[in-house]
C-alpha cells in the first residue's frame, strides 16, 4: 500500500466534525461533536490541536492521533506534559 494514498492534515476546528466516525469506529461509541469541541479546549495551557488526522484519496478521514496539554504536580511543582489520547485507525 502507498502513502501517497494518504495525506496527513493538523487537526483544526473545522476537521473536528472529520473525528465522529472514527471514533465510532474505533471505540464503538457515537459522541457528539460537542464532545471534541470541549476536549480541544486546551488554549489555556498554551497549546491547542496538537494532532494529525489522516485522509484517504475519497476525502475520507481514516487515522487520527494527537495529544493533549495538561498539568501534572510533580513533587508540589506543576508542570506542563502531554496526554497521548484518542489514537483512532479506522479499521477497514
Amino acid at each position: 500500500m502507498s502513502l501517497s494514498l494518504y495525506r496527513i492534515e493538523r487537526i483544526d476546528p473545522e476537521r473536528l466534525k472529520d473525528l465522529l466516525p472514527l471514533y465510532a469506529d474505533a471505540f464503538n461509541k457515537k459522541v457528539k461533536l460537542e464532545y471534541f469541541q470541549k476536549k480541544f479546549q486546551t488554549k489555556i495551557f498554551g497549546a491547542e490541536f496538537i494532532g494529525n488526522i489522516a485522509y484517504d484519496n475519497t476525502n475520507s478521514s481514516v487515522a487520527y492521533y494527537g495529544l493533549f496539554p495538561c498539568l501534572f504536580n510533580l513533587n508540589g511543582k506543576r508542570v506542563l506534559a502531554a496526554n497521548a489520547a484518542d489514537g483512532m485507525p479506522h479499521w477497514a
